[in-house]
């Protein structure tokens, strides 16, 4: 990871936010070298550093952030393990100006928050919410001259080389710009994972003046739809099933960005044999031209495999399916719960995008698209995504997977659905353009669903998420095995929210559901659009009327200042 870029991020009042999700090897001596950044902080009179991490090492000196001067060996600011002990030193041409260790070991390979306050008082060391260290005198970075280097997961020696490297995770390093107060570490130490949620509740169902009828059609079931908004942000089209996840693919178009829907068009005939959920994704070919892809999994029979058609003419036509891996080996469910444009080496937009789906068995796949000199599609054999991780895939059951890029561009978080329902949904990071990912951990409750899709707010930088609701221990018993399918919903935050596995700002309830079973919930498959004034259009399908036995198709449009307005009222 040696010079590798890491996602960045600035909220409230820390100065520097890395999003590091990084595991660390001392004998690869691996590291990131963050000094670009030196002149941010520099100057600062006070300052308090949080980092999250985890080590099984309890020998040896193991470095988790330095800022030094390269070129002379002893003028440098560290916090490191030594033997297992945190180890905050300052030393100036050789003298040692403070120094603090712990009496604890912290190489049990769980999850710690260190956080480390300096100022003119001193220098308080905190770690999960318990202060271990305590030093009365004055603290900051300009007590060592010329800071030229500054590191994660390494100090420096005075030739240049690095030294002393960590062995462990770091799951993200925060800068901040003053000392925290006792309350504040407590709060930022906390690392508890709720089933349920504490933000605020904002319910839109009976707002009906919201909502928009795409499509019913009676004793008929019609569900999961992917939309798709082209570049004039005014054409829409609309793909579902009439099925369960199976069944002919019905095709709408809309002029107006979802306000009104045409009748049903005319398709191909190969789309009347789909065998699961359609989705739609909009790309641009490598000659310009902007592609709606429309991909169907094939989960069933001896073939197996996924399906795609094509329009090269903003939905005027369409190609007939085209089968592709019917080896009987890749049972395609939700075949692709996200298709994301990669980036290549250069760290420029390349042509090639970034294909998950997953089978029966909990396996999850990604397969990569490209185009050939003549302009024809080609997917690559699928390879496991996340085999690395096989027994936290297995045993959580995860599945239905989407991905996002964090606002820097230089990361990519995915959000997995839990079918186990044991645990919540989980949440992983990829710093290699999804070569490699994290290993996946649960996600606070607020996000806890089914069939995630995520959009970026174009006027606040903040993240719309809809799914399906899944609320576990509904009777409140403190059985946390116990679920329910609840409604369609969205969550509103930040990524550093799910940097830092918070709660988020809003929970929204989109829609009702009145699905006549006993876990309910078949509704919330959705598409998430946004318009350039940060108009979102979403669509989904449920059951949305108590007296009506089917399921059917609406859209629903919201603003995140018209929520801000509404939460402003409510206080």
């Amino acid at each position: 990871m040696r010079g590798k870029k890491i996602c960045k991020s600035l909220e409230g009042d820390v100065v520097l936010s890395y999003s590091v999700k990084e595991r660390f090897f001392s004998d690869l001596k691996e590291f990131v070298d963050i000094s670009e950044d030196i002149n941010k902080i520099k100057n600062l009179k006070e300052f308090t550093i949080v980092i999250k991490f985890r080590s099984n090492i309890n020998s040896g000196d193991k470095t988790l952030f330095s800022i030094l001067n390269s070129t002379e060996n002893s003028s440098e600011l560290a916090l490191s393990l030594s033997d297992g002990r945190f180890n905050f030193y300052i030393r100036e041409n050789h003298n040692l100006l403070c120094h603090i260790k712990s009496a604890k070991k912290y190489g049990d390979n769980s999850w710690h928050i260190v956080i480390m306050s300096l100022g003119d008082w001193g220098i308080k060391l905190y770690v999960d919410g318990n202060e271990v260290g305590y030093l009365k005198s004055p603290i900051n970075f300009s007590m060592i001259t010329e800071l030229n280097s500054m590191n994660i997961g390494r100090a420096l020696d005075n030739k240049g080389e690095g030294i002393r490297h960590f062995h462990g995770d770091i799951d993200y390093l925060d800068l901040y710009d003053r000392c925290l107060s006792r309350e504040e570490v407590k709060e930022l130490s906390k690392q508890e994972v709720k089933i349920g949620y504490d933000i605020p509740f904002i319910d839109l169902s009976k707002d009906k003046d919201r909502q928009v009828l795409v499509d019913k059609e009676e004793g008929v079931y019609l569900g999961h739809p992917s939309t798709v908004l082209m570049d004039d942000k005014k054409t829409m089209y609309v793909v579902y099933p009439k099925g369960h996840g199976v069944g002919p693919i019905v095709l709408k178009k809309s002029e107006d960005s979802g306000l009104t829907w045409s009748e049903r068009l005319e398709t191909p005939v190969s789309w009347n044999n789909s065998e699961e959920t359609p989705v739609i994704y909009k790309i641009k070919k490598p000659n310009g031209i902007s592609r709606i892809e429309m991909i169907s999994g094939v989960p069933r029979g001896g073939e197996k495999g996924f399906r795609t058609s094509y329009s090269d003419d903003c939905g005027k036509t369409w190609s007939e399916f085209k089968h592709y891996f019917p080896t009987g080996k890749y049972g395609g469910i939700v075949a692709h719960a996200s298709l994301t444009r990669l980036k290549n080496k250069k760290g420029d937009m390349d042509n090639k995008w970034l294909g998950i789906f997953h089978d029966l068995n909990y396996n999850n796949w990604k397969t990569y698209l490209s185009f050939d000199e003549s302009g024809e599609e080609v997917w690559t054999e699928p390879v496991r995504l996340l085999e690395e991780h096989n027994l936290i895939e297995k045993t959580a059951q995860l599945c239905e997977i989407e991905v996002l890029r964090s606002p820097d561009g230089n990361q990519l978080a995915l959000i997995a659905r839990s079918q186990g329902k044991k645990n919540n949904s989980m949440i992983a990071f990829s710093n290699d353009e999804g070569e490699t990912w994290t290993e996946p951990l649960e996600l606070q409750g607020a996000l806890m669903g089914e069939r995630h899709k995520v959009t970026y707010d174009p006027i606040s930088g903040r993240l719309l998420i809809t799914f399906r609701e899944i609320i576990r221990d509904p009777k409140k018993t403190g059985d946390k095995n116990d679920w329910v399918a609840g409604h369609w919903v969205a969550w509103v935050g930040t990524y550093d929210d799910l940097v830092h596995n918070r709660e988020g700002q809003y929970r929204i309830r989109l829609m009702e559901d009145f699905t006549p079973t006993e876990k309910s919930g078949d509704c919330g498959y959705a598409g998430n659009e946004v318009l350039d004034d940060g108009t979102f259009v979403l669509t989904s399908y449920g059951y949305w009327e108590k007296d009506y036995n089917k399921p059917y198709i609406k859209s629903l449009r919201v603003t995140l200042k018209e929520i801000d307005e509404i939460v402003r009222e409510m206080v």
